[in-house]
């Protein structure tokens, strides 16, 4: 099997994201809020595995969970799994700034071709300080897709509190988190 096509197809997706993430610096466009920015809450680069002790959800933890060394890696300001590396992906990293109950957020993401010799669904989810902030579900086998989620917080996070990233799914399939961010003055924007 050919796989260029999928991975240009998913490199082309990337890009498309970065581009728009590039793009999230670029003032809101709303009446009286011209000012405001979306600021990300976590740094790409300092994601780690989370072991099964710390697991937010470890009812879904499979018997048998086998990982490569590094099954993520930075894509932009995101990251994006290889679950033909790992079966089960659970990532930490800290808080960049803090949040309170009602500001505006943001998560991004994006996925290649979901494929699965059986029918299943995918589960992402972040969880804040041990508490759940958002999750969506996929079908799989499915199209690739992007998609962008805006939403009040429904509590309070302190600065370097938790932020984890749960991610599992039947098939080698690749996903990312492309964006996790708060609207932000610039003064607030570090």
């Amino acid at each position: 099997m050919n796989r260029f096509p999928a991975r240009a197809a998913s490199l082309a997706l990337g890009l498309l994201v970065s581009a728009c993430a590039d793009s999230a610096a670029d003032p809101v466009g709303e009446p009286g809020v011209s000012s405001l920015r979306w600021a990300p809450m976590t740094d790409p680069s300092g994601w780690s595995l989370v072991g099964e002790e710390e697991d937010p959800i470890p009812e879904h933890r499979p018997e048998q969970v086998a990982c490569s060394p590094h099954p993520w890696h930075v894509v932009g300001q995101g990251i994006e799994a290889d679950t033909g590396q790992c079966n089960y992906i659970t990532l930490s990293t800290p808080l960049v700034g803090g949040f309170e109950v009602g500001d505006p957020l943001r998560v991004e993401t994006w996925w290649a071709p979901l494929a699965s010799v059986e029918r299943a669904r995918g589960h992402l989810a972040l969880f804040v300080g041990g508490q759940l902030l958002w999750e969506t579900t996929v079908d799989i086998p499915g199209p690739s897709d992007a998609r962008l989620f805006e939403f009040d917080a429904p509590f309070s996070a302190q600065p370097d509190e938790d932020v984890v990233f749960h991610l599992h799914n039947h098939g080698f399939n690749t996903w990312n988190l492309a964006d996790f961010s708060a609207l932000r003055s610039p003064e607030e924007v570090p």
